[in-house]
């Protein structure tokens, strides 16, 4: 039968007959022994007062009854038995049954797998959700196997909310272990999210995963202007202000219902989507208050179809691409302005 090692060690003192020694990644101890070793004492005593040399390899030994603590108890023994044959007949000789098994090819690496839970499963907007990352040792029994040590990082639409390491005090009792972070659901920027974790291990016993899953939050204001989802930050470029002097490139946010910014001299900009409005280009407005000495009046307001132009519709938001036609300033509510400014909105 195969087997799979989560740690391992050659004895720095050998036996005639002893060549390597297991802990698998199921929590058995197994050993590997040799025939032929020609062993000679260097030292009076302690790890290393052995010398070997020769030998050819013989068999692997899988010890099932030691599953669990019994078995990390006594590899931490072994690798620190001053002669790791006696340690053999102290513990394992005539103690414990055994199979023969093939060695493992290498060290370290047992597979794992991460899963994501919510709490509430399905959030409304606003509410506290509790989110748990249980991590798994895939190649671990569930209730003797090892569980994975290291840490876990959550992220919310690829921004990370917290990053734990996963407890270690399970007393071999499990394959796994969790971690929990709060999130709270958001609308913002659309209604549905992704959430992902990330399994780092704290030392090669263990191979890396990750995972993730989407969550839906209700209550959300709907819009059909973007049903694919809407971007969380524009950019508006303004040419041809005149006397208003508000040319310039400015981040838009979304609030929930409408894309706001602030120009460079305090005024307000709003972009929103406006649904009712047909065809679908015609489904954006954009309103900008500026005035002289920082006086925020209406000073344009581009909301028709005869005002706007590009690609960016509601059957088609990304890329974002609209641009105003140069017939849209209202002169009378704003003395600064005049004909012929243009609006462009890229992401």
């Amino acid at each position: 039968m195969p087997i799979k090692a989560r740690k391992c060690f050659v004895p720095i003192s050998p036996s005639r007959w002893v060549a390597k020694v297991y802990l698998t990644c199921d929590n058995n101890i197994a050993v590997e022994f040799q025939h032929g070793q020609h062993v000679k004492k260097i030292l009076p005593h302690g790890p290393g007062a052995y010398l070997g040399t020769g030998g050819v390899p013989s068999v692997c030994c899988l010890y099932p009854g030691t599953q669990g603590d019994v078995a990390e108890n006594l590899y931490d023994l072994a690798e620190v038995w001053t002669y790791i044959g006696e340690w053999v007949h102290a513990f394992l000789y005539k103690k414990f049954g055994y199979v023969l098994v093939a060695p493992p090819a290498g060290c370290g690496n047992c597979n794992t797998s991460c899963s994501i839970t919510l709490n509430p499963a399905s959030p409304t907007n606003g509410q506290a959700v509790t989110i748990t990352v249980t991590v798994t040792n895939t190649d671990g029994s569930a209730t003797k196997g090892a569980a994975p040590q290291g840490a876990v990082t959550i992220d919310v639409d690829g921004t990370q909310l917290c990053q734990q390491t996963l407890p270690s005090s399970n007393e071999a009792s499990q394959n796994w272990q969790s971690i929990s972070c709060n999130w709270t659901a958001s609308c913002n920027p659309t209604n549905t999210h992704t959430i992902a974790a990330t399994f780092t291990p704290a030392d090669s016993d263990f191979a890396s995963t990750n995972c993730s899953t989407a969550v839906v939050v209700s209550g959300c204001a709907t819009t059909t202007c973007c049903p694919d989802g809407l971007p969380t930050t524009l950019h508006l470029t303004i040419a041809g202000s005149g006397g208003c002097g508000i040319d310039g490139t400015y981040p838009l946010t979304w609030t929930g219902s409408q894309w706001s910014g602030t120009l460079s001299n305090g005024c307000a900009i709003e972009f929103y989507c406006n649904s009712s409005t047909t065809p679908p280009s015609c489904g954006f407005g954009l309103v900008v208050y500026a005035g002289p000495a920082g006086d925020c009046t209406l000073c344009y307001e581009v909301s028709t179809c005869g005002s706007s132009s590009g690609t960016w519709e509601s059957t088609s938001c990304s890329p974002p691409n609209w641009t105003s036609n140069p017939t849209n300033s209202i002169a009378a509510t704003c003395a600064c302005s005049g004909n012929g400014a243009t609006f462009t909105i890229t992401q």
